[in-house]
């Protein structure tokens, strides 16, 4: 088995946690950021067993830095 590793991003909305794996374009939501991070592990995991799905191979990881000056 292959290990992959992809990046993940939660933020609360309306009451719940999204998260989402960007390279994949694959989301999935929880009470909590720790289950919306199971949920989304789960989803990517289904989302990599489809036999036509190669999307580790079309994926990339990218790295961005954003300045934001905050409203206090």
């Amino acid at each position: 088995m292959e290990k992959l590793i992809f990046a993940a991003i939660v933020w609360k909305e309306k009451g719940d946690y999204v998260s989402l794996c960007p390279q994949l374009d694959v989301s999935s939501f929880g009470d909590t950021k720790e289950k919306a991070l199971e949920h989304l592990k789960e989803a990517v995991e289904l989302y990599l067993e489809d036999e036509k799905c190669d999307a580790h191979q079309k994926a990339e990881v990218r790295q961005i830095i954003i300045s934001h000056n905050r409203k206090k």
